[in-house]
Formats: structure tokens, C-alpha cells, sequence
């Protein structure tokens, strides 16, 4: 009887655990699933510019494992308790909401064989200002059963809240001057000094992971036989993030490729080849942005902008999923989230297909994943087109980058593709 006692505790303690409402992930047509570790890494030889303390970050990191070799999956939290309550606040106007404290997600929790870290891609995912970072982790998950691996990180008192092992939490208060919910509307020091943060941040987080040890520790029954090898990288980003992805193909020669997803970038006044995305909207195209126009002109590399329709500033986040599970499952039909547009859920899709795609065409060689995304979501995600003339240089623009697309024919062949005629 005492033992049966024992386990009723047990299995009550482990139910407890149990966050309720699920978001779907990948489909099994994906070639990895994803473990993940979230750690903290302190940065002894720089101060936090807020605080005055050792620089600390938080960090999630997505690894891929191939599909059969994962023999086990299981629930993780989507947010903690305060980072759950701020954006209840900052989405829904009521941090007692109940939204994003009863999310979960499925993760692979062991592995029947090791697998080698070091051939595993690595991409950089930078969230929005005044935003967690684990308003991406349902974008994280479908990078990553690509076979890539994602770091995310938040920037303490830059995110929204950071919430580190313990009991010691960051929180924003206004430290940086930035708003997650309006355009940059001016390039000062306020803007340079937050990207300044986070770039130094990334390179840490990155020099940190080439240590196997944490492999070792955070995945304790998933198996790697070795560190991840940062020594190139690439980068996807929202917001300020995007800025951020953007400002590190341009600084960083380690960077492959960028995906900036409705963010603003720096001004440019030499040219560069590292292949360069924009997912814009329909009222914020590369022409309404205060340096898009200039720096555009720069890219003399593979540059590409798609445009989301019907869309607003975190329909490139996870919201509009979370806001259909919460709705669908957890019968909460009232909700009426900020800075989403009409476009809904097929939105956060089309995002996650294009950033999906990208990720396969620049690091795995396999460029059929546009026309698919062409095929479900042209309605919804539309290439850049002002007129003829433009396309022309577009195309030319294309034509100039060292790839398998560097012939004017291949780029031609390339832009009808994205325009769904091929």
C-alpha cells in the first residue's frame, strides 16, 4: 500500500507538470525531431550595460536528431510563470489571462544513437524588442526538423522579461527606449547601442556552444558526440532581430545567409554578396522603411523580399498560433490579441513554409521548397513586385551573386518561380 502511495504521488506530481493545451509541431514528413535545453551563460569578461553585473543571457537551444533515432518524447512548458503572465499583459490587456502559461509543446527526450553535432547547421533566431524569446520556439521547432540547429536568446532588459534558473529575473522596464509594437522611425544611438548588446551577446553564445561539455550537460539523454562548430552561421530575425540579422551579414563573414522578418536595417555605404531575405507586409515593403531603399541597393548578392498580406507586426511570431490553440482547444473564443492582422493562422504558416524553405535551398541544396510555399500560400505571401522596369532589375540584381542562381537565365527562371508562373 505505501508503495502504491509512493507512485500516486509520483504520478501526481509528473500530471501537475502538464501544461494542457498543446501547439501542433512538424508533420512526420520532416527529417529530424527536435530536443532542446534552455541554460543560462554568463559572460565573466563584460558587463551588463543595465545592471553593472557579469553580462548574463538565457538560451534555448533546438537540437535536430534524426527521426528514428529518437525513442522518446515529452511535454515541455512553453512560457514560465512571469514571462507567461507579461505577455498575457502585453497581447491580451490582462496578465491573469490564462493564455500562455497552460501552452506545451512535444520534444525528443532521448535518443537510441548519438549523433554528431558538429555537421549539424547552426541558425541564430533573434526575437523582437521588448518580446521573449519564446514567442518563437513553435518557429524554432520547424527550423530545426530541418536539420538545423537554433539558438534563441534573450537579452536581458531587452526582452520583455528574462527568467533565469532560480529565482532571479530581468525584467524590461523601459531600459532601452525601444517598443515592440512601432517602426524604427529614426537611426541614433538608442538603436545602435541595443544592436550593439545583442550582436556581442549572439558572438558569446556561439563561442560557448563550440564546448562539448555542454552538449554533454543539458542533453543528458539525447546523444551528441561532439560541440556544435559555430565557425559559420546564419541568421533569422523579427523586429529588431531582423535589424540584428541583417547588420551581421553585413558585419560578420561567418554569416551564410539572413532572414529579416519585417524589421528595419542599417544604413549601407559599401556593397555586399551574403545572400539576403525580407518577409515584409503590405504596409511595411523594403520603400517604407528609413534605409531599406539605400541598403537594398548595396546587396549585390542573392536578395529576395516576399511580402505578407493582410498582416501585422507579430504575425511572423508564434501569437496567431498560440491565440488558435487557445481559442480551438482551450475554448477561450473571447480573445482579441494585439498587432495581429486579418491574414489569421495561414499567416504564421506561410512564415514558417518560407523560412522553411530558405533554410533548405541555402543550407541543404534543395530549392523545391518555394514552389510548395508558391502553391499554399501565394494568396497570402507575395514577392515583391513595383513594375516591369523593377522586376528587370530585380532579376539582374539576382543575376550578380556567386550561386547556382549567378546566370542572368537562372535568376529569370528563379523570379517567375516566386512569382508562381513556374
Amino acid at each position: 500500500m505505501a508503495t502504491l502511495g509512493f507512485l500516486l504521488v509520483i504520478l501526481l506530481a509528473f500530471f501537475s507538470q502538464v501544461h494542457g493545451l498543446l501547439i501542433p509541431g512538424p508533420d512526420a514528413k520532416h527529417p529530424s525531431k527536435g530536443a532542446v535545453a534552455s541554460f543560462a551563460l554568463v559572460d565573466k569578461s563584460r558587463k551588463d550595460p543595465w545592471d553593472g553585473g557579469d553580462r548574463k543571457i538565457m538560451v534555448s537551444l533546438f537540437m535536430p536528431v534524426p527521426a528514428s533515432s529518437c525513442s522518446s518524447e515529452c511535454e515541455q512548458p512553453y512560457m514560465g510563470r512571469h514571462t507567461a503572465e507579461i505577455a498575457n499583459e502585453q497581447f491580451f490587456g490582462d496578465k491573469k489571462k490564462g493564455v500562455f502559461e497552460k501552452m506545451g509543446f512535444n520534444a525528443c527526450c532521448s535518443t537510441r544513437q548519438s549523433t554528431d553535432a558538429s555537421k549539424i547547421p547552426v541558425v541564430v533566431l533573434e526575437p523582437q524588442t521588448d518580446t521573449s524569446r519564446l514567442l518563437y520556439v513553435n518557429l524554432a521547432r520547424y527550423m530545426t526538423a530541418n536539420n538545423v540547429a537554433v539558438v534563441l536568446i534573450d537579452h536581458p532588459h531587452d526582452s520583455s522579461v528574462t527568467e533565469f534558473p532560480g529565482s532571479d529575473t530581468a525584467f524590461n522596464s523601459g531600459s532601452t527606449g525601444l517598443s515592440s509594437f512601432s517602426p524604427l522611425t529614426a537611426w541614433n544611438e538608442t538603436i545602435t547601442k541595443a544592436i550593439d548588446i545583442r550582436v556581442q551577446d549572439i558572438k558569446f553564445a556561439l563561442e560557448s556552444l563550440k564546448d562539448s561539455k555542454i552538449m554533454s550537460d543539458k542533453f543528458v539523454h539525447v546523444k551528441f558526440s561532439s560541440a556544435l562548430d559555430t565557425s559559420h552561421y546564419s541568421v533569422v530575425g523579427h523586429g529588431l532581430g531582423g535589424t540584428v540579422a541583417t547588420s551581421l551579414a553585413i558585419s560578420d563573414p561567418r554569416v551564410q545567409f539572413s532572414i529579416n522578418l519585417s524589421g528595419s536595417v542599417p544604413p549601407l555605404d559599401h556593397n555586399i554578396a551574403t545572400p539576403t531575405y525580407f518577409l515584409g507586409r503590405a504596409d511595411f515593403k523594403r520603400q517604407h522603411d528609413i534605409n531599406w531603399p539605400v541598403t537594398w541597393s548595396h546587396l549585390t548578392g542573392p536578395a529576395t523580399e516576399y511580402d505578407l498580406h493582410d498582416s501585422d507586426t507579430f504575425d511572423f511570431s508564434d501569437l496567431s498560433v498560440v491565440t488558435e490553440v487557445a481559442k480551438n482547444e482551450g475554448k477561450m473564443s473571447d480573445l482579441q490579441p494585439k498587432k495581429l492582422g486579418s491574414v489569421g493562422p495561414p499567416g504564421s504558416h506561410a512564415v514558417k513554409c518560407f523560412v522553411e524553405a530558405i533554410i533548405k535551398d541555402e543550407l541543404h541544396n534543395d530549392d523545391g521548397g518555394l514552389r510548395h510555399c508558391i502553391d499554399s500560400f501565394g494568396d497570402k505571401m507575395v514577392p515583391y513586385f513595383a513594375s516591369l522596369g523593377q522586376a528587370v532589375k530585380e532579376m539582374e540584381k539576382e543575376s550578380r551573386g556567386v550561386s547556382r542562381r549567378g546566370v542572368f537565365r537562372a535568376a529569370v527562371r528563379h523570379r517567375m518561380e516566386g512569382w508562381g508562373f513556374m
